[in-house]
């Protein structure tokens, strides 16, 4: 099979590895799917786990201010399409990656994925998730420290920002047998992994809950790179789809009956299902069409662009476990202020996202100045 190789204007050649330079919708892609999670973990006060967490909501006991309920909102509005957005992107670059020669075998797959998927979810959950959680007070009531960090961090029982990471391996070895072995039509295939996906919540071990729930959504990705092309043909289709999915999408979350929570599968449970997967189809063809839109401005040149796409998994790595400093930090200096008035409420939200930016990008600038091979 011949190595399929693009000039650059610099007459230099651009791999597949660097591939975001070769579809610049998913290089702006790439960037908001990684702003949007920043931005969602920086509202929450409250993680509660039988394995650690932290709770400040006896701070809030005088009712959280209005911006506060604002934030909490649009979180939730990103927390319902931004994971399978996410996903998405890592099929559609998966297929990519298989048009420019893919994984020549199932062991190439395994042994380029432990060490861009497993051995940084290991790295960094042990040398510095854990102990920034540590010193924030996140096992403070833990009767075995020790199990709690094992089970809750390492076998993803409790909370943990890295669970993409192993999730994300096991999908592609399923997607990879699934395309490589099962000669079935795609439609089938996708029918298959969404009918996984929707009982997925059903599952008690997570990180297996996490794979069959997301598979579908990889997937997704996967198929759509096969017709974006035939999508991106006319500007005018991508404003349609724009203003559609955001209406669509903005519909189906103030529906009656819709919960992000399912204890159980009943009408209402399925009902809420399926307008959850409504939402996220939504709000993701949204994303893309901006993404193609705006990458075809000269926003695909801005410093600030270009640095948060080739630090993505870093930004994504190294940024959620510093809002739990952030917010002990705050709750012993400023008290219930910080979250009961608007101004206080601001502060944090925005130096939270600030901060938690910019310190996880000096980590990655550090970790690839020095060199230190898959955790950056």
């Amino acid at each position: 099979m011949k190595k399929i190789v693009i000039m650059a204007s610099n007459k230099q050649s651009v791999t597949e590895d660097n591939r975001q330079h070769i579809v610049p919708e998913y290089d702006i892609l790439r960037v908001l799917v990684t702003l949007l999670v920043i931005i969602g973990h920086s509202t929450y006060y409250c993680i509660s786990t039988p394995y650690g967490g932290c709770d400040y909501t006896s701070f809030t006991l005088a009712g959280l201010s209005l911006f506060e309920r604002l934030a909490a909102y649009v979180t939730k509005l990103i927390y319902l399409f931004h994971m399978p957005l996410y996903m998405a992107l890592s099929g559609a670059l998966y297929r990519l990656k298989n048009l420019r020669g893919g994984y020549y075998s199932y062991k190439g797959l395994i042994t380029d994925k432990v060490k861009k998927l497993l051995i940084p979810f290991i790295d960094v959950t042990l040398l510095y998730s854990v102990p920034l959680k540590y010193i924030s007070g996140y096992y403070n009531n833990s009767n075995n420290i020790f199990k709690d960090i094992f089970v809750g961090q390492v076998l993803i029982q409790g909370n943990s920002h890295l669970w993409f990471l192993p999730a994300l391996f096991m999908i592609f070895i399923i997607i990879y047998f699934l395309e490589k072995f099962i000669k079935a039509d795609f439609r089938v295939i996708l029918s298959v992994l969404f009918a996984l996906s929707f009982v997925s919540f059903k599952i008690p071990i997570l990180i297996i809950q996490y794979t069959f729930e997301y598979a579908f959504w990889f997937y997704v990705g996967y198929c759509f790179e096969n017709i974006r092309e035939r999508i991106n043909q006319t500007r005018k289709t991508l404003v349609i789809i724009l203003c559609l999915g955001t209406v669509a999408f903005i519909l189906t979350v103030l529906l009656p009956y819709y919960t992000p929570e399912y204890s159980g599968i009943d009408i209402y449970d399925i009902i809420d299902r399926t307008m959850t997967y409504m939402s996220a189809i939504f709000g993701c063809f949204a994303v893309y069409a901006s993404s193609f839109l705006l990458s075809r401005t000269n926003l695909v040149h801005n410093s600030l662009i270009k640095i948060v796409r080739n630090n993505s998994l870093s930004l994504y790595l190294y940024s959620d476990t510093w809002n739990y400093v952030i917010l002990n930090i705050s709750a012993g200096l400023f008290g219930s202020a910080i979250f009961i008035t608007n101004i206080g409420a601001v502060s944090l939200c925005v130096g939270r996202i600030i901060i938690t930016f910019s310190f996880a990008l000096l980590v990655s600038t550090v970790l690839k100045k020095l060199k230190i091979k898959y955790i950056c």
